[in-house]
C-alpha cells in the first residue's frame, strides 16, 4: 500500500531481482487501497518490472462509492506488467491489473510513447476492471511482445469492464488528451475487449485489435475483437471521424459480438472491421436495439474480407444496420436467421462482393426492412427471402412461342408522296 500522492517510480524490480530470477511476492505486486485517514489518491507508479506475483501485477480498490476514498486518480505509465527485464512473458498469476470497488478516474497508460505500459503473459485478463468509474486506459501494449509485433498472450481477455460506467478504452475525446492511436489489444487468449454485465456509457476508441502494432498484419485474439453481452447496454465503439476508428482485425472467431437480452443500445460506428476468422459483425441471442453504423455517411463501418459473412444476426430483435459498407466477406453481406429475427432495419448501406447473396433471410427471420440500400456483384441473388434455396427468388416468366398466324383483312399500296 502506498499513500496519497506517493510516486513509486523508476525501476523498481517487483516479484522478481534484476537478474529476472523469480522472488514471488505471494499476493500482489501493488495494493492500492482505502486506510481511513491515509487513502490513497493520485498515486504515481511509473517505470517498474512487475512479475511473477501470485495474484495481481497491482490492482486497485476503491472504496464502493465514486469519487469518495480508496484508488482515486492513479496513474500508471511506463510499466512492465507480466514481462520481465528482458522481455520475455513472467505474468501474474491472477492478471495485470485489477481495478475494482468503484475506483475512479484512474489512468492506465497515456498520450505518449513513454506512458506505454506493456501488459502481457498474466494468467487472467489483461485489465479487468469491475465496477470502475471514468477511467481512462490508453496507448497500452495488451498481449503483445514489447514492440507490439508478436503475441504475448493474457490468458484470458485484454480488457474486460464488468460493471460501472464512463470509462474510456483508447484514443482521446474531447480535447481531454492529444489525439493516440489507442491501445493495441492483441494476441490474448479470450477477447480482446469485452463489455460484460451492467455496464454501460464506455467508449472503445482509436484502438488496434487482433493485429500487430503497424496496423501491417495479424496478430489475432482468440475468440472476438469487442465483445458485448451479459445486459452491457449503451457503449461506443467506434466513432465520427478517422481518428476515432478502432482497426478490428483478424481475431479468431468474429470482430464485434453482441449477445443476450438486455444487451442493447451500443453503438458500432466508424470502425474498419476486417479479416476476422467468423463473421464481421454477429448479434445473437435476443440482443436488441442496438446500430451497427452512424448517423452520418461519414461514420460508416467498412466490414470487409471476413471469412464468414460480412453481418451475421440470429435471433435477435429491432437492431438498425446504417451507412456501412459490406463487402469482399466469404458468404453473406448480412443474413437474417431464426423465427425471433425481425424488425431489422437496412438502410444507407452498400453490399458489395460477397461470395452467397447481398441480403438474405432463412429459418422464418421476417418482417425486416431494407431501404436506399446498393447492392451488386454478390455470388448469389441480390436479396435472397428464403436464403436456404438460391432459387427461390428467381423468377422465370414462360417463353412466348408462336402457335399460328392467322390472317384478317389486306394490304392496300399507298402512294408515295407528290414530287
Amino acid at each position: 500500500h502506498i499513500g496519497e500522492e506517493a510516486s513509486l517510480s523508476s525501476g523498481n524490480y517487483i516479484g522478481f531481482n534484476t537478474n529476472g530470477v523469480p522472488l514471488t511476492n505471494t499476493l500482489d505486486g501493488i495494493l492500492i487501497t482505502n486506510a481511513g485517514s491515509n487513502a490513497s489518491r493520485y498515486d504515481t507508479i511509473t517505470g517498474n518490472h512487475i512479475a511473477n506475483n501470485g495474484r495481481y501485477g497491482i490492482w486497485l480498490h476503491g472504496n464502493g462509492t465514486a469519487n469518495t476514498s480508496g484508488a482515486t486518480g492513479t496513474v500508471i505509465k511506463g510499466n512492465y506488467i507480466g514481462v520481465d527485464g528482458t522481455g520475455l512473458p513472467d505474468g501474474n498469476g491472477s492478471g495485470g491489473i485489477f481495478i475494482d470497488n468503484y475506483a475512479f478516474q484512474d489512468f492506465i497508460g497515456g498520450s505518449n510513447a513513454a506512458d506505454r505500459n506493456i501488459i502481457s503473459g498474466n494468467g487472467g485478463n489483461g485489465i479487468w476492471v469491475v465496477n470502475g468509474v471514468g477511467l481512462g486506459i490508453l496507448g497500452n501494449y495488451i498481449g503483445t511482445n514489447v514492440s507490439g509485433t508478436a503475441a504475448l498472450p493474457n490468458s484470458a481477455s485484454g480488457v474486460r469492464i464488468e460493471g460501472g460506467h464512463d470509462n474510456l478504452v483508447g484514443a482521446a475525446i474531447y480535447g481531454i488528451f492529444p489525439a493516440t492511436k489507442g491501445n493495441v489489444v492483441s494476441g490474448n487468449s479470450a477477447d480482446g475487449v469485452q463489455l460484460v454485465g451492467s455496464t454501460y456509457s464506455n467508449l472503445v476508441l482509436a484502438n488496434i485489435i487482433g493485429r500487430n502494432a503497424g496496423n501491417s498484419g495479424g496478430l489475432p485474439n482468440t475468440l472476438s475483437g469487442v465483445a458485448i453481452f451479459g445486459g452491457a447496454h449503451d457503449n461506443i465503439v467506434g466513432g465520427d471521424d478517422v481518428t476515432s476508428t478502432n482497426t478490428i482485425g483478424n481475431n479468431g472467431y468474429y470482430g464485434v459480438y453482441l449477445a443476450d437480452t438486455a444487451t442493447t443500445s451500443n453503438i458500432v460506428k466508424g470502425n474498419d472491421i476486417l479479416g476476422n476468422g467468423q463473421d464481421g459483425v454477429t448479434i445473437q441471442a435476443g440482443a436488441h436495439g442496438n446500430i451497427i453504423g452512424g448517423d452520418v455517411s461519414w461514420s460508416f463501418n467498412l466490414i470487409r474480407y471476413n471469412s464468414g459473412s460480412g453481418m451475421w444476426i440470429v435471433n435477435a430483435n429491432a437492431n438498425t444496420i446504417k451507412y456501412n459498407g459490406i463487402g469482399n466477406n466469404g458468404f453473406y453481406g448480412v443474413i437474417l436467421d431464426g423465427s425471433g429475427t425481425t424488425g431489422t432495419l437496412i438502410t444507407g448501406t452498400l453490399i458489395y462482393n460477397n461470395g452467397y447473396d447481398g441480403i438474405g433471410e432463412r429459418n422464418s427471420a421476417g418482417l425486416n426492412v431494407w431501404s436506399h440500400v446498393s447492392i451488386y456483384n454478390n455470388g448469389g441473388l441480390g436479396i435472397d427471402k428464403n436464403a436456404s434455396s438460391d432459387t427461390t427468388n428467381i423468377v422465370n416468366p414462360p417463353t412466348a412461342v408462336i402457335t399460328a398466324v392467322l390472317k384478317s383483312g389486306g394490304a392496300k399500296n399507298r402512294r408515295g408522296p407528290r414530287l
